[in-house]
């Protein structure tokens, strides 16, 4: 499935960075995608054009670097993720973006992640302000 859209295997040689491990070390946004199964082959796609660089974890759920990326890039292929049923979080990036991708991700999310965070917390004095919208 992966072969249609451009995507290749590869198994690093034994004592060297993982694929996984080397995305870490590369510059550019990097995203945690989580989608069905089903739609995987679409995502390769998607990454490879949008010049950036997947590793699957296991089915649907998976890590791509952006090295080049421009400021819409990852946006738009956020909203693609979602649109097929999956969902892609910013774990690295500038300030603006991750809060701009990530917020989008947290959907209907956000006012259960307050009451949590209210009841758990009741004065704010545990990193306030740090996660979205100043949870």
């Amino acid at each position: 499935m992966a072969d249609t859209h451009g995507a290749r295997p590869h198994v690093p040689p034994k004592g060297t960075t993982s694929e996984r491990e080397a995305q870490w070390l590369s510059p550019g946004p990097l995203a945690k995608v989580t989608l069905p199964p089903a739609t995987v082959a679409a995502l390769c796609g998607a990454v490879l054009s949008a010049g950036g660089v997947l590793v699957a974890e296991a089915a649907g759920e998976g890590m791509a670097v952006f090295p080049d990326a421009d400021g819409e890039t990852v946006p738009k292929l956020a909203r693609f993720v979602g649109a097929l049923g999956g969902s892609l979080v910013l774990l690295r990036g500038e300030p603006g973006l991750k809060w701009t991708v990530n917020s989008a991700a947290m959907g209907d999310a956000l006012p259960l992640m307050r009451r949590i965070k209210q009841q758990f917390d009741p004065a704010g004095t545990l990193n306030p302000g740090r996660y979205f919208s100043g949870i």
